[in-house]
């Protein structure tokens, strides 16, 4: 569990335990679009020449759109406790369609677009998403399917909608509400942009409470089956609570560059819900993942935070030395793990930089551990979060803690913790079980390490 020892070596400003949110999470975009109006939630860049071109969009302007977008979801039909499958990259869309979902106390169902066809149609059908928000690409994947789909309606975008006029490509859209048929099979195909219904004052206000499921995140497969990790409201918005007051970025203001999908619980907690909860400018890049693209975002838009994954960082290495100061506006970089040693050996001209690795599983919101800001300690994942426990376990029965420095399997316990796993309670129940204190609510992660004499936790090699 978190030791005083743990907690000693928390940066001295940091509170031991926090207050939450007892709110649907989409409420803390509501807070900061009433907070910061005017302010900017959301620069969308696109390559153009030698500069990124980008469109931007306050928070009333987001806000906005999510009430009228939930207006026109709830006049398709979409209800409390329904599952609608968000299968898109990074853009204005999926922010847009994420929390219009919450409003209306529906279930997002989040996977990564990339996946093959059969998989994401097995989401479907496990998630029994009757919605899916999409773009045309793998709508017309999603055609091709002989076997029967859950599906009602399929709407989709061009994401490029929300880009710059200037670099939009010419496209032919889709008829709004014509119908697809495949034998008896037959759902709607409605644009994005015909979704939005603009009278809000007809919108049903849902009761959603913070116990309510959130978000099945899809992120792995599992026997050939997928695998959805159900969270609730509480799930993220402890976690994004606790992850902003650690990395101190209660500032608005800060830009904040999301190239990590926000489809990753990594990229919905730390790029995403952390980031409108602190009331930064998110950056967000339209198909540019290149490393010299991305070092060209961060000099252009002068980002400070930089959440990355340990790969990404190690194709920046190379390419640093290239760009002198691009870097210069960089405060913060928070990785998904442990950061390569070829990164941090070219950071030696930016000491004011900070670097905090973390540690989690889509199962813990993304974020369990974290480094210090001000107390890091190099090539470990850091200590628990406030209010969240640690421990290693034996490996054989999990009945046992291993003392300092002995290798075991690492467990979770917090406000962050899943809550199971979607109509696979038995799996969930192997998972989620008794810790070798005797008490509930322990996740076994079936990853592997120790704790040192401080508390700080390191991967088993």
């Amino acid at each position: 569990m978190m030791t005083k020892l743990q907690s000693t070596n928390y940066d001295s400003d940091l509170p031991k335990s926090l207050s939450y949110p007892v709110l649907p999470v989409d409420h803390l975009l509501v807070h900061t679009a009433h907070k910061y109006p005017r302010e900017t939630a959301v620069i969308f860049a696109s390559a153009g020449g030698r500069s990124l071109t980008a469109a931007k969009y306050t928070y009333k302007d987001i806000n906005m759109s999510v009430y009228q977008f939930a207006a026109g979801l709830q006049r398709l039909g979409i209800e409390k406790g329904d599952r609608v499958a968000i299968m898109l990259p990074n853009c204005p869309q999926f922010l847009i369609a994420l929390n219009a979902v919450w409003r209306l106390g529906a279930i997002a169902v989040c996977a990564e677009g990339r996946f093959a066809s059969r998989h994401l149609e097995q989401i479907l059908v496990d998630s029994g998403s009757k919605t899916i928000i999409t773009t045309e690409k793998i709508q017309e994947r999603l055609e091709a399917h002989q076997d029967p789909l859950p599906l009602e309606r399929i709407i989709t975008t061009d994401v490029e909608e929300y880009l710059p006029w200037q670099t939009r490509r010419v496209t032919v859209g889709t008829s709004p509400l014509t119908q697809l048929f495949r034998g008896q099979e037959s759902f709607a195909n409605i644009p994005f942009s015909k979704v939005f219904f603009k009278d809000i004052a007809h919108l049903k206000l849902i009761e959603v409470a913070s116990v309510d499921t959130a978000v099945i995140l899809y992120s792995h497969f599992k026997a050939n089956r997928p695998l959805g990790v159900q969270l609730t409201h509480r799930n993220l918005a402890a976690n994004a609570t606790a992850v902003n007051i650690w990395c101190q970025t209660n500032n608005s203001g800060d830009r904040r560059l999301a190239v990590v999908p926000f489809s990753h619980a990594f990229g919905l907690t730390v790029a995403l819900n952390t980031g409108v909860f602190a009331g930064d400018t998110i950056v967000i890049l339209h198909n540019l993942l290149q490393p010299d693209q991305i070092i060209q975002a961060i000099h252009q838009f002068d980002i400070n935070i930089l959440p990355a994954t340990p790969a990404m960082l190690s194709h920046l290495a190379s390419r640093i030395r290239k760009y002198p100061g691009a870097l210069n506006s960089l405060q913060q970089i928070i990785s998904s793990g442990v950061i390569p040693s070829e990164f941090q050996l070219e950071l030696s001209g930016y000491p004011h930089l900070h670097l905090t690795e973390t540690f989690g599983l889509p199962e813990t919101c993304a974020v369990a551990t974290m480094n210090p800001l001000h107390n890091r300690r190099p090539n470990t994942l850091g200590l628990p979060l406030p209010d969240t426990h640690v421990m290693i376990a034996d490996m054989d029965l999990g009945t046992q803690e291993m003392p300092p420095g002995k290798i075991g399997e690492i467990i979770v316990k917090g406000p962050q913790v899943m809550q199971t796993y979607w109509r696979q309670r038995e799996m969930a129940a192997e998972s989620l079980r008794v810790g070798p204190d005797g008490e509930h609510g322990w996740y076994f992660t079936g990853h592997y390490g120790c704790l040192d004499q401080d508390g700080f936790l390191h991967l088993a090699a």
